[in-house]
């Protein structure tokens, strides 16, 4: 039997607003010139809002993203090393777009050609890394970007036909296509690539012991917390971006795909970041190792025994949310209690509607009184 302990309650107004799975809200609504899709979650898959994330979309330089995840792969596996030289062929150069200017029969590191595809998103650069690892064909080395996109459960949100996102008209080959939502997974992914994230935080970059100097192509880097991750564009895509942005240890991936131009796409992240940090916060609403109330024991060494939540719980929060705890402790205690034990249980609340549950528990041995 239970009883509820109202005077143990711990009844938390905190600002709150979570939106699970693919349930999505905007924040202000704008006209859809200004994108095609967007959508906003924190690092842990947790969407907060967004609009057509799950419409498949041409994703022009964001396929680079997989290009660098599957290169730092073959790295980290000692398949090819960063010190490697590669050398700039003729099918390398002659790709258009975003390109570094080098001559043909000139040799890169491997380091040098991540840089200048993570930075000015170079398609001479990211084709070169592909001939390099697929063992002188790109095709081998797209077929081992959509086996990592199997791998990560994102085959059936993004298609790659190429290793730099270029439009069939360049490149004879279909568009690589992707959603909202597959580039904000594979965003999440991108985050644990330290050294990739790094180099793509950079502002600029020279190789060649600095013959060659670019610019990033992301102009929004610094600004609102942003650092990475990738920009894209080509004349079916539009403007695209993915960008990882942290503000007091609140820390958010946002994609855009579909924007008119650059200054539109970029002033929409700016506002839209802008406003998310001024709307909501990061904050642990409970830990495993602090108690959350106390409880009678019969017949113990002790007269109280001190309630643990089984979790940590950690949540992104609206300021006009409210969120409430309420424990449900087992109406007699009895001693001897062991570490672990299971005391009773509690229920999460926000705005009335449960968000979470678990066991209330021991942290402590409390023998019997004799």
């Amino acid at each position: 039997m239970k009883i509820y302990l109202l005077n143990m309650l711990l009844i938390f107004f905190l600002n709150l607003n979570v939106i699970v799975g693919k349930e999505v809200e905007a924040i202000e609504k704008v006209d859809s010139p200004q994108y095609k899709s967007y959508i906003l979650g924190d690092e842990n898959g947790h969407v907060l809002f967004g609009e057509n994330i799950e419409k498949k979309n041409p994703l022009a330089s964001l396929t680079k993203m997989m290009t660098l995840l599957v290169t730092f792969d073959a790295i980290n596996s000692g398949t090819i090393s960063k010190t490697d030289l590669v050398p700039m062929d003729k099918e390398s150069n002659s790709l258009g777009g975003s390109r570094i200017w080098i001559k043909t029969g000139t040799k890169l590191t491997v380091e040098e050609l991540i840089k200048a595809t993570a930075i000015h998103s170079a398609n001479n650069a990211a084709y070169a890394l592909a001939k390099y690892i697929g063992g002188g064909n790109a095709d081998n080395f797209v077929k081992m970007m959509n086996e990592k996109s199997k791998e990560l459960g994102l085959d059936q949100e993004i298609s790659y036909y190429t290793p730099t996102g270029l439009p069939p008209s360049m490149t004879g080959k279909k568009m690589d296509v992707g959603t909202a939502e597959g580039i904000y997974k594979l965003s999440e992914e991108a985050l644990k690539y330290k050294n990739y994230i790094e180099i793509a935080s950079q502002k600029k970059a020279e190789i060649l012991n600095g013959k060659i100097k670019f610019n990033n192509r992301n102009k929004l880097l610094g600004k609102e917390g942003i650092y990475g991750i990738k920009t894209g564009h080509h004349d079916a895509a539009g403007f695209n971006i993915a960008i990882a942005s942290e503000v007091k240890n609140l820390s958010i991936i946002y994609v855009v795909l579909g924007s008119p131009n650059e200054v539109t796409r970029d002033k929409k992240v700016e506002n839209d970041i802008r406003e998310f940090y001024t709307k909501f916060k990061y904050e642990r609403i409970l830990n495993k190792d602090i108690p959350i109330g106390v409880s009678k024991i019969i017949n113990g060494e002790d007269r109280f025994v001190e309630l643990y939540p089984d979790k940590n719980i950690e949540k992104i929060y609206k300021k006009d949310g409210k969120i409430k705890l309420i424990l449900e402790v087992n109406e007699k205690i009895k001693a001897p209690i062991k570490e672990m034990d299971t005391l009773g249980h509690f229920k999460l609340l926000l705005n009335n509607k449960i968000i979470s549950e678990g066991k209330i528990i021991s942290k402590n041995n409390i023998g019997k009184r004799i």
